[in-house]
């Protein structure tokens, strides 16, 4: 197949098109959890530590299911319905850990001596996940493929999780963790940011597969 034929199908077959911008979006998830790791060990940062962790397990399941959603497309075999429970009931796992990390942004368990070189670097990465994951996961409803609404919904979930990865940054940045509203907008955030985040996903795995 060369790269005319494939322009085409990539414009024309949706899931196709989701299993490569799924596959590119695998490869800056799994960047920006290693990036976390560094500023995790860095600064001894639980928070960045605990997130690194998040995202890399997250990148597991996405690669989960785009191998699924390839074989389906290429060879024909068709197993999305059983992939698609697994990876639901995993992620619902994953996001229900999550309170660990929320927990020590709340209780300011983070760095406070970050530069501003890393919330610029948190924040790009943030405004690229918010605007294409936005597009992407309201086009999604439009199609029947339960992994390409799995695969949206995963990068939806990544966006939320760089909100809050962000406001951590920025937090450290100015050595505002501290300051009463500060704390308070940490508890907020981050108990509205989780609490959606799961409703998300126990909607997802009761949702009746097509």
């Amino acid at each position: 197949m060369n790269f005319q034929s494939l322009y085409k199908k990539w414009k024309s077959d949706y899931e196709f098109k989701t299993v490569i911008s799924s596959t590119l979006s695998f490869l800056t998830t799994l960047l920006f959890a290693l990036y976390n790791g560094f500023l995790g060990l860095k600064y001894r940062a639980a928070w960045n530590i605990s997130i690194c962790i998040y995202y890399t397990l997250l990148s597991i399941i996405r690669r989960i299911i785009i191998s699924c959603e390839k074989n389906f497309i290429s060879r024909n075999i068709d197993n999305r319905k059983q992939i698609h429970k697994i990876s639901s009931i995993l992620l619902l796992t994953l996001n229900i850990a999550l309170i660990t990390p929320i927990a020590l942004m709340t209780v300011n368990a983070r760095a406070v001596e970050m530069n501003m070189t890393s919330a610029i670097a948190v924040a790009a990465y943030t405004t690229y996940k918010i605007i294409s994951a936005s597009v992407n996961f309201k086009k999604s409803k439009r199609f029947d493929d339960m992994l390409v609404r799995d695969l949206k919904l995963i990068s939806f979930i990544e966006a939320l999780i760089s909100v809050l990865t962000l406001q951590n940054t920025l937090l450290a940045v100015k050595k505002a963790s501290s300051e009463p509203k500060m704390f308070r907008l940490s508890i907020i955030t981050g108990t509205a940011g989780l609490a959606f985040i799961i409703f998300l996903t126990i909607r997802n795995l009761v949702r009746k597969p097509k």
